[in-house]
């Protein structure tokens, strides 16, 4: 399996290691004083039971959760249009909810499918500005995926099929 350590930062193209990413996105990428400016969260979500798969975005403050859950049905989770909600170990957060109600720090979850589910594990990681975006949220960073040998010839996998 490739080294999971390594991450493509989408705004200045640098590799980084894993730990040091966060770091990098606050050093080089938070800051925007310029005309238009907003105010966003820097979050990163993963896979709760897949910590393979990462990505931070940051999203502006006023936007909804559904617009969040929108975003995380199209990078990772869509297929026939199943049910999700999000939550924190306290309470259920309606999508209606403004991304400004969470806290910096806070961890929240996005469970996606009830049948089948998939849980997503999201952390506020702090306050940020950027230009104004066309779009809702902004992908910053995401791992560099696992590859996975096919377990009959040892070549690179196609398809990964998951045991239940």
């Amino acid at each position: 399996m490739r080294n999971l350590s390594k991450v493509n930062c989408y705004v200045c193209g640098d590799v980084i290691g894993k730990r040091a990413m966060k770091r990098h996105l606050f050093e080089k990428h938070a800051e925007y004083g310029g005309s238009g400016a907003e105010k966003c969260y820097l979050i990163r979500a993963k896979g709760a039971e897949a910590p393979n798969y990462w990505i931070y975005f940051d999203i502006a403050l006023d936007k909804k959760l559904s617009s969040l859950d929108k975003f995380l049905r199209n990078i990772w989770l869509e297929c026939c249009g199943h049910l999700s909600e999000f939550s924190t170990s306290a309470d259920i957060l309606g999508k209606g909810r403004v991304i400004a109600e969470l806290d910096v720090g806070e961890i929240f979850y996005h469970r996606y499918d009830f049948g089948a589910m998939t849980e997503l594990k999201l952390v506020v990681e702090g306050e940020t500005m950027r230009p104004k975006q066309r779009g809702v949220i902004r992908l910053l960073a995401r791992n560099i995926p696992p590859e996975f040998s096919c377990s009959k010839c040892g070549k690179k996998a196609d398809y990964i099929r998951r045991r239940l």
